[in-house]
């Protein structure tokens, strides 16, 4: 076609908009060619300069005789410079029903000047949508400051564009004042007037505008959300008025508009295109676009602070958090991160502005001082293309900001302190500590009680610190251990209600936040009654013993009373060996110990080695704290206090329960037995006083001598004898949950309460 045809942008002198831009002009001789080099031209590039004699022949007031057409190419040629203006003119006007400019019907213009019209008014078409694009954002109360770069660089396209409209306008004024100078002879003797602008040469001087154009309509459209259904930029050049109208939504037709990043985005994504003068257009235009963006990163990283009243900043601040918190107060809108900035890039400057607003406002102490204020310098100049130089200062920003906070973190306010506080005192790290604390409440605390005061229990955990290797710990670290009970339910005693809890304030309280304290919390209410159920099979074992020493020392009474201390050495024993079935004793010690050793080893210290080795490599706050909620996340999984092991762990809880009730009964029939041997004088010591209040005689009956109350009641044998069944047929169950279960660790713990495959015998049908 015409337009794309090289010969035609080489013979003829174009006004190209770059050559306008810089008051420069395409050749020395002016902008047009002279009027003797129009017909060779014409020539070269095919077109008849016959058809142009007969349309602009002139005889004073009236046409040529010889033609049948009625309108002159000069008159055209004057309208449809209006209609490059977004103008109708006397002939040619907007034709809504063909969306485009067109030659009135009622006049007579050949089909190939028509064609030639539309082509040309192709650019006014365009213009008049930019043109509508312009007015209606301007207008808008809501487009932000993107959207007003974009309405900036538009306009600064369309002064380039006025300018050659000035100029083609200048050349009809001109050839206007020769035409009337010219005398008219004849119509035999007719010559063409030398006319310096025809539709032809317009239609060449038009397709550089034309693209640029295009290009300005399809932004148009993807600030609107419409640039996937846009045409490509290498549309044909001969496309018709209507096929542009294709190409681009309609003039006057709005949606929603995109803003902040998501408009960026949208316009940039037309950058990447092969055409060198389309990416520089594009680049002129992004440059006003991402300008706003660029001076929201600068202010972030350098003061901490959002200026976002149009909210199209990629960084959200939520104003109904008073109190900074790390995870919570700033956040990223996934949605408005512009194309050019990565989401990694996206993250650290986040990380940047936290940074210095947590220093600022919950670590005072610190002292920040940016040793990057020349790149701040440099943050000045950056524009839009300038991505490594922005990546560059950016990286040394969030260097310097994420240094300084994690040396205030571990040095000033000592965090890995506080974990290894937690980790003793609320993980049972510090043994001593926690056999003093289980002892004292045993002894201090009357049994079955659910309530006692605070700060009794407050006075109790005192003691046991002092009284264990914890008193050495820095005074600032014990006075954040505290006391916290929970809330008794019917049947509830104060170890299943007595909890302790590590205060922690800013900023530590960013990485141990209150999600990771109700997390330690349920692993020390499952520690504490492990160790609880240690301590009652623990206490069990002590008073059997002390019956099973007295059935066995030598007798040193002489006489008649030496056999009756032998029935009563007999009647301990039985009570050992008998009513308290030592063998059920020793598997559920077995099962306690194994667990424990699980839990202390295998659980809390490979975590916490998993930890350590994590702190050591850590480069900013947010994998500070992914590395403690892995610790924290680990722990619960192996220890069964997530939701995929409730099964198992509800299981367990019933195994404990088991062997609770199991040591209680035992511990009854321990009572029952003493109160017996010490009103015969054989008990080496009283009765502890906790035991005074409980009335045994409930299962002496009345009248009965003193032979006859020498046997163990029935109901305490069938009770203690009903509870091995059922805790073997609870731990059994529980091995088979744990078998199948999908956690090596649990399976591991499985095969280590069976590694001598003792109870998988016992299933096992004899022959």
């Amino acid at each position: 076609s015409l337009g794309n045809s090289k010969e035609a942008k080489d013979l003829i002198s174009i006004p190209l908009l770059s050559a306008i831009r810089h008051g420069e002009e395409k050749t020395g001789a002016g902008i047009v060619d002279p009027a003797a080099d129009l017909n060779i031209t014409l020539s070269r590039i095919g077109l008849s300069n016959q058809q142009t004699h007969q349309q602009t022949r002139r005889t004073g007031q009236s046409l040529h005789p010889n033609t049948s057409f009625e309108l002159p190419e000069v008159v055209l040629v004057k309208d449809v410079i209006y209609a490059m203006q977004g103008i109708e003119g006397k002939y040619v006007r907007f034709d809504k029903q063909l969306d485009g400019y067109n030659v009135d019907r009622s006049f007579g213009v050949p089909a190939t000047t028509r064609d030639l019209i539309r082509r040309i008014c192709e650019s006014g078409w365009l213009y008049r949508k930019i043109s509508a694009f312009n007015a209606h954002w301007s207008s808008s109360k809501n487009i932000g400051l993107v959207g007003q770069g974009l309405i900036t660089g538009l306009q600064a396209e369309l002064t380039d564009y006025f300018k050659l409209v000035a100029v083609l306008q200048s050349h009809i004024a001109e050839d206007q004042i020769s035409t009337s100078n010219e005398p008219f002879g004849n119509d035999d003797n007719f010559q063409q007037p030398n006319q310096s602008l025809t539709l032809r040469r317009l239609l060449v001087w038009v397709q550089e505008p034309i693209a640029r154009l295009r290009v300005m309509a399809l932004l148009c459209d993807a600030a609107m959300g419409l640039g996937q259904n846009s045409r490509s930029l290498l549309e044909s050049s001969g496309s018709s008025t209507s096929s542009a109208g294709g190409a681009a939504s309609a003039p006057g037709s709005f949606l929603s508009p995109l803003k902040g990043g998501q408009l960026a985005s949208a316009i940039s994504v037309h950058a990447r295109h092969g055409d060198p003068a389309v990416q520089q257009l594009l680049k002129r235009i992004l440059k006003p676009v991402c300008r706003p963006i660029l001076q929201q990163i600068r202010k972030w990283i350098s003061d901490g602070e959002v200026e976002d009243p149009w909210n199209e900043f990629f960084i959200e601040n939520d104003y109904t958090k008073l109190e900074h918190h790390w995870e919570d107060k700033y956040k990223l809108r996934p949605d408005m991160i512009p194309s050019f900035v990565s989401e990694q890039m996206a993250f650290k400057i986040l990380q940047i502005g936290k940074s210095i607003n947590f220093i600022r406002k919950c670590c005072r102490d610190i002292e920040y001082v940016s040793e990057a204020s020349n790149a701040l310098e440099r943050m000045k100049d950056i524009e839009y293309g300038q991505w490594e130089e922005l990546e560059e200062v950016v990286g040394t920003h969030a260097g310097l900001a994420n240094q300084a906070l994690l040396s205030g973190l571990f040095h000033q306010y000592r965090l890995r302190d506080h974990l290894q506080a937690i980790k003793r005192y609320l993980l049972f790290g510090q043994g001593d500590f926690v056999r003093y604390l289980i002892d004292l409440l045993a002894d201090n605390v009357r049994p079955g009680a659910s309530t006692v005061h605070h700060h009794n229990l407050t006075g109790i955990v005192e003691t046991a610190i002092r009284a264990s290797s914890s008193q050495t710990d820095d005074g600032d670290v014990r006075e954040r251990v505290h006391v916290s009970t929970m809330e008794a339910t019917g049947g509830d005693d104060l170890f299943s209600v007595f909890s302790l809890e590590y205060k922690l304030d800013t900023p530590c309280n960013a990485v141990i936040g209150e999600k990771s304290m109700r997390k330690y919390k349920r692993v020390f209410n499952f520690l504490w009654g492990l160790k609880r159920v240690e301590q009652a099979l623990s206490t069990s074992w002590r008073r059997a013993s002390e019956l099973c020493h007295i059935g066995t020392h030598n007798v040193t009474v002489r006489g008649a009373d030496r056999e009756a201390h032998r029935e009563l050495q007999k009647f301990a024993l039985a009570v050992v060996y008998k009513a308290s079935n030592m063998w059920i004793h020793h598997q559920m010690m077995h099962f306690i110990t194994n667990l424990q050793y699980y839990m202390m080893f295998e659980v809390l210290e490979c975590s916490w080695e998993e930890l350590n080795k994590e702190l050591q490599a850590i480069q900013d706050v947010d994998q500070l704290i992914a590395s403690h909620n892995r610790y924290v996340e680990k722990i619960l999984e192996r220890a069964l206090l997530t939701e995929d092991s409730e099964t198992e762990k509800k299981q367990m809880d019933r195994v404990f329960k088991c062997i609770l009730d199991y040591c209680f009964t035992q511990q009854q029939i321990c009572d029952f037995a003493e109160r017996k041997l010490e009103r015969h004088g054989l008990m080496l010591g009283p009765v502890d006083a906790r035991d005074a209040d409980h009335d045994w005689r409930e299962h002496e009956e009345a009248g009965e001598d003193d032979e006859a109350v020498m046997r163990i009641p029935t109901t305490l044998t069938c009770k203690i004898e009903s509870k091995a069944v059922e805790f073997s047929e609870s731990f059994s169950l529980l091995r088979d949950m744990l078998s199948s279960t999908k956690s090596a660790d649990l399976r591991s713990l499985n095969f280590r309460l069976d590694f001598s495959e003792f109870y998988a015998d016992m299933t096992v049908p004899q022959d």
